[in-house]
């Protein structure tokens, strides 16, 4: 507090001065118990001495056409209602308090928690500058509830003003910011919510949420500093809200809004659009791939080329349905022939993962069936491929909705042919798919060795794990071997089969390098 050269006075004047002097030193030292809550003592938690409710705050950004009609209405908050107090002037008054109160730290207010290393989500005012476009977007969608930082104790510490001595208070004066001010009284005896007013704890000012946004400056509750000169502020922030820039401020604030959720709506929009347009295209490949699939059919041609004759079934049937379908041709045209890098899901390459797509979700569906199923029967055989690699082809049998029916399940690659290589093999690829064996009831082989030996066949081994895994020889590979020893009886037909076997034979060795 500024220090002022006292007046030369009487003898008289000055016991009046010397009783008022120790009048004010014993009030300053009744009032000291009030100011216990702000002393830190080594044993207390500083964050445990000043507790303070923060008020609730609403996310939404709520313009009220209230706000835009503010009218110049009197008897809203009086002068006295801002803290005023009275204070000596003399230095022996200040070191007397000084003696009593040594540590006086400055109260922290809790109501708000500013972020300095993210001033765009920070709920201190002060923090916004230099105001950039992403703090403009944040808080013009999150309103302005979520940094009012209004204290619900009524305690501004960071706000306190001092004033020289004046003629009504020669003694000085000490100004701070009121609750009062969040509010307005309109004509018709309304109390009305100034949202638009925010507080700083930091730098102990008041700034307009909707002019700081829209960046109006028109004034100081618009800049860094904010606006903190408590004499006759009624009628500062009534000018504020009255003026043009104000309103204009609010309207710039809601039209900003809507405006961004006008542009995102358009970004959905156009998403939906181009999801359901490759939804739509996807549905006539797949039903082309399927077609092919269901009848063994081939895709592909010698290229690749829409309206050439050697492109395969799959362009071809694309085309012939296009003929038929303005928006298949309209995308054959736009996205055909395009080449690399462009999406158009007619490609050999898309094909190929459609096709291992939809063998996925039929596996999942013919394991799902079998589970719910329970029990099931299993028949194996080997059979060579393209390239004479022996693959053992694994198919099971069992009821839908009391139906048998008999599924293909896979091909597991084969690195022995010998008994026990081939149980394991067919035992891990079941306990691969959550398959329990001990629901088999049934296996059916041919009538090899390795596979229908009683002792150590494949059969056993299985039954060895399952003992209820019955054995049934295949009827049609039995067949086969009947029709074989029947051909036997004739010579001619031995000798003419024999050649073929040793033809084959020939050939298959050349084919291979050499190794059967």
């Amino acid at each position: 507090m500024p220090r002022h050269k006292a007046f030369q006075m009487s003898g008289a004047k000055k016991r009046q001065a010397a009783k008022a002097k120790a009048e004010e030193l014993k009030c300053a030292v009744d009032k000291a118990p009030r100011l216990d809550r702000f002393l830190v003592h080594s044993k207390t938690n500083p964050d445990e001495v000043v507790e303070t409710e923060v008020a609730p705050s609403s996310s939404s950004l709520d313009i009220s056409m209230t706000e835009i009609r503010v009218a110049a209405d009197t008897g809203a908050l009086n002068d006295s209602d801002i803290e005023c107090e009275s204070s000596s002037s003399e230095s022996s008054s200040e070191e007397a308090v000084a003696d009593v109160l040594p540590i006086l730290p400055v109260p922290v207010d809790h109501t708000c928690h500013s972020d300095k290393a993210d001033p765009c989500c920070s709920n201190d005012p002060s923090d916004w500058f230099p105001l950039s476009s992403a703090t403009v977007s944040h808080w013009v969608q999150r309103g302005p509830d979520g940094c009012r930082n209004e204290n619900k104790a009524n305690e501004y510490p960071a706000s306190v003003r001092h004033h020289g001595p004046t003629s009504k208070a020669p003694k000085g004066r000490k100004r701070s910011f009121n609750s009062r001010l969040f509010y307005t009284t309109s004509h018709n005896g309304e109390s009305q919510n100034r949202q638009w007013l925010l507080y700083s704890p930091s730098k102990g000012s008041v700034y307009c949420f909707y002019c700081v946004l829209m960046r109006s400056n028109k004034d100081k509750f618009c800049t860094a500093e904010g606006f903190s000169s408590w004499e006759n502020v009624n009628e500062r922030i009534k000018l504020h809200e009255q003026s043009k820039s104000h309103v204009n401020s609010i309207l710039g604030a809601r039209n900003f809004r809507s405006e961004n959720a006008c542009i995102d709506h358009c970004i959905e929009q156009q998403l939906e659009n181009s999801k359901q347009y490759w939804v739509n295209v996807l549905r006539r490949v797949v039903a082309v791939i399927k077609f092919l699939a269901q009848r063994a059919m081939p895709f592909r041609g010698d290229d690749e080329v829409l309206g050439s004759v050697h492109n395969g079934n799959f362009l071809g049937i694309l085309e012939l349905i296009a003929q038929f379908d303005p928006f298949l041709l309209n995308h054959l045209q736009q996205y055909g022939n395009a080449g690399r890098g462009v999406p158009s899901y007619i490609s050999s390459t898309i094909v190929e993962e459609l096709i291992q797509l939809m063998a996925d979700k039929v596996h999942a569906t013919i394991v799902a069936e079998l589970k719910r199923a329970k029990y099931f029967s299993v028949s194996v055989d080997s059979t060579p491929d393209l390239t004479h690699a022996d693959q053992l082809t694994v198919i099971v049998r069992y009821l839908l909705r009391g139906e048998p029916v008999e599924r293909f399940m896979t091909f597991l690659q084969l690195g022995s042919h010998k008994a026990e290589a081939l149980v394991q093999d067919l035992l891990d690829y079941f306990k691969a798919e959550t398959i329990d064996f001990s629901d088999c009831r049934g296996q059916s082989y041919d009538n090899a060795s390795n596979m229908s030996g009683k002792y150590t066949g494949m059969q056993a081994r299985l039954r060895d794990v399952n003992p209820f895994a019955f054995y049934i020889p295949c009827t049609t590979h039995s067949l086969n071997l009947v029709g074989v020893s029947a051909a036997d009886c004739c010579v001619v037909a031995v000798s003419f089969f024999g050649f073929v076997q040793q033809l084959y034979t020939f050939f298959q060795l050349r084919r291979t390098g050499g190794q059967c």
